[in-house]
């Protein structure tokens, strides 16, 4: 082949369709350098540094979160507000519950490093995972999770009686973080009626109620009404009805609440007194 004729054989090699693949290739908006747009973006989909360690504590109706700024060891008894992670804006809190149910706790960012979860939604002896969530001011974030399993509800113990100026009051040792007792008192009343009719036959006829009422009081101590066992009995005139009125002595069970919902262990574990 002569030369001349080489060459015009690589120009036409050159040609389409090769030249206009390269062409399309170059001038090829996908694969164009990443705008500023585009840039910051990707910058905010990023995660960032997360809060740092997160403790729990609580009782078995609310929790304590803490935690420390993104990349601080600063301890959170001398931190202050000015100590903060650059370019921390706040946190969110969320929790997720056993069942896998998640729920944010507050609804705009705090700046603080703490919170404390008085929701109302825990229960005793179940397990939740708390979200912590640092905002940046380039609208990154960091999350970080610690898991909290609340703890059982106790009861109050050594149920006893005693005498405080001229009452009687049923007492026990307070209960450890509990805001409050529930005393459920229950009774049975006990009415038998005796009938005698114009040839001297008696009728007897008996019925017997239960009957309860709800205190709540902040004291470990709760006044007695009354005790034993109590009876009256009425008789008309002519001795043709006699009532007889049985009061049996009062069954006291004691609950400790806690705040904020009232939770308490079950009432069956509930220690009780006879009076």
């Amino acid at each position: 082949m002569r030369r001349i004729d080489l060459a015009l054989w690589c120009g036409a090699l050159l040609a389409a369709p090769w030249q206009q693949a390269f062409s399309q290739i170059v001038v090829s908006p996908k694969l164009s350098p990443i705008s500023g747009t585009a840039t910051t973006l990707n910058t905010l989909s990023a995660p960032m540094a997360p809060p740092s360690n997160l403790s729990v504590t609580g009782t078995p109706a609310s929790a304590a979160l803490r935690w420390d700024p993104p990349n601080s060891t600063i301890a959170y008894a001398t931190r202050t507000a000015a100590t903060a992670a650059p370019g921390v804006t706040g946190y969110y809190v969320s929790r997720t519950d056993p069942n896998g149910a998640t729920v944010r706790l507050n609804t705009t960012a705090i700046s603080v490093t703490r919170f404390d979860d008085q929701s109302g939604g825990i229960r005793p002896g179940s397990t939740y995972t708390y979200h912590i969530t640092a905002v940046y001011s380039n609208g990154g974030y960091g999350p970080a999770d610690v898991a909290f399993t609340a703890p059982a509800a106790a009861v109050p113990t050594g149920l006893h009686l005693e005498s405080r100026v001229s009452q009687t009051v049923l007492t026990w040792t307070a209960v450890a973080g509990a805001a409050s007792y529930q005393i459920v008192e229950s009774w049975t009343e006990s009415v038998t009626t005796t009938t005698r009719g114009p040839d001297g036959r008696a009728n007897t006829t008996v019925q017997t109620n239960t009957n309860s009422i709800v205190l709540t009081t902040v004291d470990a101590f709760v006044p007695i009404s009354r005790g034993g066992t109590v009876s009256n009995t009425q008789t008309s005139s002519d001795q043709s009805v006699i009532v007889t009125r049985t009061l049996s002595p009062v069954r006291y069970e004691v609950g400790a609440l806690y705040a904020p919902s009232s939770v308490a262990a079950p009432r069956s574990q509930w220690p009780s007194f006879v009076y």
